[in-house]
């Protein structure tokens, strides 16, 4: 297994992959992990996540791992299943399935994200080309690939093309279409790097580390705000979030499952025609300030239509995080603690 190991390695090297080893017959400090239900074969291969994922109810950091089900014997066959795994934070794919607009999807991105839309040609493309230009440029961009079986793309602002087609959205910018070759990274790293720099300062460079998506008067509709869903509102009238808000990251990372954090500016807000952004944007001597939308449409209908909004200024951070997931329904807090046990005794 030893040169299985040592290919492998080098293999996953570029998709920031490591491998550790825990000998359970000499190593006495790898007893706990021995001791682990997966370790049933001589060699047993488990993945865990780079970052450890917040638990929204206790509030608790675990890494969930993930046991390689195949004949440890096949290197190319854990190849496989360690590279579906790698998934960078900064990348997602969309499936025809869950196509509806992509014109407003890219108008609601806070920061430069290359979009690619996948041709009836390139059906089979290789996703792990484009994870792996999400990783080296995490601390640039999104990277955003949209799948069309049909070549039906629901966009008026980006080029279809039976091939695939790259494009870079910057907010508040006109897309531009990438023109060389769409299977070599390093040549679409040089096309971001020479348009994207993070280093000048236009007032909202801090914000290209934010997560949640940020809305405006122009770009927000009521449709954004999903049913069965808890979001955590920051609302700003200012572009430096993180000077604002030092601890919105800490509570990005809390929103997770039926939880999702987003950000209104109301820099523009002043004629706006929408309730939603009339009720934020209306506490102009609070702000910048967080609030919570609740999950259910009675609490929501309370939430409009109440005169006082409950409002958490930066400094009352903490008291806003231990309130986040309680407007979810108890069976949701039952079985998320339910899984995880269940994960844990398998």
């Amino acid at each position: 297994y030893e040169n299985v190991l040592n290919n492998l390695y080098n293999k996953l090297k570029p998709y920031n992959i490591n491998i550790g080893i825990y000998n359970c017959l000499t190593d006495k400090s790898s007893k706990k992990q021995c001791q682990s239900i997966y370790a049933q074969q001589a060699i047993t291969y488990i993945l865990f996540d780079e970052y450890p994922t917040a638990n929204p109810y206790t509030r608790k950091l675990y890494r969930t791992p993930k046991p390689y089900q195949g004949v440890p014997e096949n290197a190319r066959s854990l190849e496989k299943f360690l590279i579906n795994q790698f998934n960078p934070s900064n990348y997602k794919k969309v499936e025809q399935n869950e196509l509806v607009s992509i014109d407003s999807d890219i108008s609601s991105y806070s920061k430069p994200t290359v979009v690619i839309l996948s041709g009836i040609k390139s059906s089979n493309i290789k996703n792990i080309l484009y994870k792996l230009l999400a990783y080296k440029l995490s601390n640039k961009i999104d990277v955003v690939l949209y799948k069309a079986l049909d070549n039906k793309y629901p966009t008026n602002k980006l080029k279809v093309t039976d091939d695939l087609s790259i494009h870079l959205i910057q907010p508040n910018k006109d897309p531009i279409l990438y023109n060389g070759e769409t299977a070599d990274i390093d040549s679409i790293v040089d096309f971001v790097n020479g348009i994207v720099d993070v280093d000048s300062d236009d007032g909202q460079t801090d914000n290209l580390k934010v997560l949640s998506p940020i809305y405006t008067n122009s770009n927000f509709t009521d449709e954004i705000l999903q049913p069965d869903i808890e979001y955590v509102i920051l609302v700003s009238n200012n572009h430096n979030i993180i000077n604002e808000y030092p601890k919105w990251f800490q509570i990005e990372s809390n929103a997770i499952g039926n939880i999702k954090s987003i950000i209104i500016s109301c820099i523009d807000s002043s004629d706006s025609s929408n309730e939603f952004i009339n009720k934020l944007c209306s506490n102009n001597e609070n702000l910048p300030f967080a609030t919570i939308y609740p999950y259910s449409q009675t609490s929501r209908k309370k939430f409009i239509s109440s005169n006082r909004l409950t409002v958490f200024t930066s400094d009352e951070s903490d008291k806003l995080i231990s309130s986040i997931g309680k407007s979810l329904p108890d069976n949701l807090v039952i079985n998320l603690l339910e899984s995880e046990l269940d994960e844990f005794m398998k």
